[in-house]
């Protein structure tokens, strides 16, 4: 591991969102071996992530109400611009 590393906020928080390639994937989870209070909040951030993705997840799964997709359909064929829909 190269002495310049600086584990930072953005690396960290890639690492929570599983944005990080390999490499740098495995560089924090490295650092976090050697830390165990950082490794700590990682993990109750990993874990409160867990949570607001299944509480998303609920409300993603929900039908769409019949009045929003005619919404969405007027404003593709650009019959919304008639006047009758505010700006979004």
């Amino acid at each position: 591991m190269a002495g310049s590393f600086q584990l930072t906020e953005k690396l960290i928080q890639g690492y929570i969102d599983n944005r990080l390639n390999d490499r740098e994937r495995e560089t924090v989870a490295s650092h976090l071996r050697l830390d165990a209070e950082l490794a700590a909040k990682v993990e109750e951030m990993l874990n409160l992530n867990d949570t607001l993705k299944a509480v998303g997840a609920e409300i993603l799964n929900e039908p769409i109400p019949q009045q929003i997709k005619k919404l969405l359909a007027d404003v593709r064929s650009g019959a919304a611009t008639s006047g009758n829909c505010r700006s979004i």
